[in-house]
């Protein structure tokens, strides 16, 4: 395939943003790809070009490129083009793991068990506490690496409680208690304290989700996956949830653990939103 334009994107600047033109072209002998980018700002690079084979590599030149990879998948599949229409679907499907971090070589033992862990479901290493300690401390700058095209979540299970019962309703909408509290009012209540929440993105309530990836030198890997909240003065305090596939794996376990990616959250269903509401017990009347 000759080199065809196939999306546009701005590089947001610390002042302003200039535009990139991408386009792609292929070799009918190798099957090989090449990926075109096109600076127009003078101050950056004029040009570059990658050549690709498998759909993981086009996703990590173009998060590296801080290129809106579900925009990019989407435009090759509108292209009608049969050959772009393909490979924008399996970029888009290709597993999600971000490019791996190298950890000090105190810790290579411990990433080589916690891999092992994932693959064989062996004993999680004594050592895992170090490293997350690590994590959390010298290497900060890494883990907060592993949070680029990622996502916010509302803990929605630990929140709802606070938010989603009959009172909560009464209060704000200043309903007394001889009006009847429907499920159509309660889920309209509901999703207008998530949109809320979403919104303001509270650092206790909504944190940021974090794939910290870890490779193995036969090339095995696996992703420690945590959340990160914002407790006020004490700054930003990571919580760990275990060892996982792939972030796409790891994403799962947040949903089942009662989790709202912000990115999902006009997406909830109202009967997930009514088994999380606090059902008030009504109080006894009292005989003179």
């Amino acid at each position: 395939m000759k080199r065809t334009p196939v999306f546009d994107f701005e590089i947001m600047g610390s002042v302003s943003s200039w535009p990139v033109n991408v386009a792609l072209s292929r070799s009918r002998k190798s099957g090989l790809w090449t990926i075109y980018f096109n600076y127009v700002d003078p101050e950056a690079r004029a040009f570059e070009k990658h050549c690709t084979e498998t759909p993981s590599e086009f996703r990590s030149i173009a998060e590296e490129r801080y290129m809106n990879i579900d925009a990019f998948c989407q435009a090759l599949i509108d292209s009608q083009n049969a050959e772009l229409v393909e490979l924008g679907m399996q970029i888009r499907n290709a597993p999600t793991t971000p490019a791996t971090s190298e950890l000090p070589r105190k810790f290579w033992k411990t990433r080589d068990a916690l891999v092992e862990h994932l693959l064989s479901n062996s004993r999680l290493p004594a050592g895992l506490s170090d490293l997350q300690e690590w994590l959390a401390t010298d290497g900060w700058d890494d883990l907060l690496a592993a949070w680029i095209d990622e996502d916010v979540a509302l803990n929605l299970k630990g929140w709802a409680p606070y938010k989603f019962y009959d009172s909560a309703l009464r209060e704000a909408e200043d309903l007394d208690e001889s009006v009847a509290i429907t499920d159509q009012m309660r889920v309209h209540h509901a999703r207008e304290a998530i949109s809320y929440a979403v919104e303001n993105s509270d650092g206790d309530d909504s944190p940021s989700v974090h794939s910290f990836p870890i490779e193995r030198a036969d090339g095995e890997r696996a992703i420690l996956g945590c959340t990160v909240e914002i407790h006020g003065q004490y700054g930003p305090v990571p919580q760990w949830h275990g060892v996982f596939s792939d972030k796409d794996d790891f994403y799962r376990h947040l949903r089942a653990a009662g989790f709202l990616f912000h990115s999902e959250a006009n997406a909830i269903g109202d009967a997930d939103i009514l088994s999380l509401w606090v059902i008030e017990k009504k109080k006894k009347k009292t005989s003179k």
